[in-house]
């Protein structure tokens, strides 16, 4: 049977489907998303080095042969594998862009659906949105974002807002259809957003039963999610998998207490980011108070408030002193925080308080007797929360935190090793190690920002991070760096080529120097 023959009757006061085809709208969204990530975010972002340089490795092994985590597992690999073959067709920074032109089209779908199916009427996507990112400029919990550089949980996030809109208009094997996608392209954000779907489904069945499909479209819609997440599914179970018990908990460690804690230790988190989230939630639930909601309107809340029971059930287990190896039963309160638990409340409830609010001021207009009056106020609460979005300071429009003039060095200095050093040569950035891969097509001997995901390879990064920082320290006991030192660093570690800014004295001539960055090869 059709997935539409088992659909939920659709309420009255909601729009029938063939009105949530507003292409006006959905083109504002569209704009509205391409334009603030790449005015916000420019190419490349913090982030995409990681994803794109994956992407460009996995479908060329030779590229950066030898970098070690090009080489360690692929948790992303249906990314990697759809939207990474722009890698084999143009350079990275043409890739990403057209990444971003194609990811951001997957969300500004699945963001129009939800919104139409749960606000109807006009432009409820691009004024949903603008609020939306306002709201992201100013703050988060946990660092998740939406908007931004591209990444495999960008196309994840747009296809579990279709999925979510298709639960909604009771269409649960489409629903199953996108979530599933979710998971293959983002394991842990369509793993959640399926969680709280099924959350949300029993509670819906507790308290507006009339709402939920027959079981068979929901058994139908399960089995479809499976099949579509399973690409994703089994990537992230390798990922997982492979290391010793010993080298599981260190790698776990050093995720949640080290490298990754300002996503996963709620300890960590600044007071500002209790504060914001607290007033998020504060400012929902008075949306929420006086308005008349619908069936779907229910269970999109029951929906973000599940996502937000994970947060506090996160929330409980991180709870405890610090260091972190002091809090009673670590290993396994490690383990599920490893999981970021935090990340999909952290989207949704932005994105609830925009529809709320959005809800909530139309109906305010709507009490106005004068259409000009209030087309005029939809028309000035558009633009303030638009310039809002686009006007705050945003610390990932400079990722390298380097000034101009040390930007156009640092891309020099760059550029100097991609044409003219051997294509196999290892290098190691002393400080400002960003986009160092992507600008010099070298492989990198070790880089903070690009932690592995397998235990045994975190292990080894960790390691070679601690190679290094003992070779530092026992090179400066003296106040310099010697050519004899340069040469141990070589033979400890490979590196061919070190990549210098604030780093010296070092008593040897670089292969390459300008006013901020010097490239010295390394006596063999």
């Amino acid at each position: 049977m059709p997935d539409s023959a088992m659909s939920v009757p659709l309420e009255k006061s909601v729009p029938t489907d063939r009105s949530s085809v507003r292409l006006t709208d959905l083109a504002g969204v569209w704009i509205l998303l391409q334009s603030w990530s790449l005015w916000r975010i420019p190419i490349p972002a913090i982030n995409e080095p990681h994803y794109w340089g994956k992407a460009r490795h996995w479908w060329d092994p030779n590229w950066c042969a030898g970098d070690l985590f090009l080489e360690s597992s692929n948790p992303h690999v249906v990314f990697y594998a759809t939207l990474g073959s722009l890698t084999q067709w143009f350079d990275l920074s043409t890739a990403a862009f057209l990444g971003r032109v194609i990811g951001y089209t997957i969300v500004a779908l699945g963001w129009q659906r939800l919104c139409q199916a749960l606000l109807g009427g006009k432009w409820p996507g691009t004024a949903t949105l603008a609020l939306f990112l306002g709201l992201q400029s100013v703050g988060n919990f946990s660092g998740e974002w939406l908007v931004g550089g591209m990444e495999s949980k960008v196309p994840a996030y747009g296809f579990l807002f279709w999925g979510v809109a298709n639960w909604l208009r009771g269409q649960p094997i489409s629903a199953g259809a996108f979530v599933g996608l979710a998971i293959s392209f983002h394991p842990l954000v369509g793993a959640w957003g399926a969680v709280c779907l099924a959350g949300s489904a029993l509670l819906s069945r507790r308290f507006d039963a009339q709402a939920i499909p027959p079981w068979r479209s929901l058994m139908a819609g399960s089995v479809l999610c499976l099949v579509l997440a399973a690409p994703g599914l089994m990537a992230a179970l390798e990922a997982l998998s492979g290391g010793t018990l010993e080298e599981n908990r260190i790698a776990t460690s050093l995720q949640v207490s080290d490298r990754l804690s300002h996503h996963l230790d709620p300890m960590v988190f600044p007071k500002s980011a209790y504060w914001f989230g607290g007033s998020l939630l504060i400012i929902w639930g008075l949306l929420l108070r006086d308005s008349q909601r619908s069936s779907r309107q229910r269970r999109w809340c029951l929906f973000v408030g599940v996502s937000l029971a994970l947060v506090l059930v996160g929330m409980a287990i991180g709870f405890g002193p610090r260091p972190l190896d002091q809090m009673p039963g670590v290993r396994w309160r490690s383990a599920l925080l490893k999981f970021y638990p935090f990340r999909l409340g952290d989207i949704l409830l932005p994105i609830a308080v925009s529809i709320a609010a959005v809800a909530h001021l139309r109906k305010e207009l709507s009490a106005i007797r004068s259409p000009g009056r209030a087309q005029c106020g939809s028309v000035v609460t558009f633009l303030g929360a638009v310039g809002l979005a686009f006007s705050i300071p945003f610390v990932d429009q400079n990722p390298s935190r380097l000034s101009p003039a040390e930007q156009k060095h640092w891309r020099s200095a760059a550029e100097w090793i991609r044409d003219q050093t051997p294509t196999d040569s290892l290098v190691y950035a002393t400080n400002n190690s960003w986009a160092l891969r992507w600008e010099t097509g070298r492989p990198e001997y070790v880089n903070y920002k690009d932690m592995p995901q397998d235990p045994h390879s975190i292990v080894v990064w960790n390691n070679r991070q601690w190679v290094i920082a003992r070779w530092r320290k026992a090179a400066f006991v003296d106040g310099a760096v010697s050519t004899g030192e340069l040469r141990e660093l070589r033979n400890l570690t490979g590196i061919r080529f070190l990549f210098a800014g604030r780093f010296g004295p070092v008593h040897a001539v670089p292969v390459y120097e300008n006013e901020h960055f010097r490239v010295y090869e390394l006596p063999e």
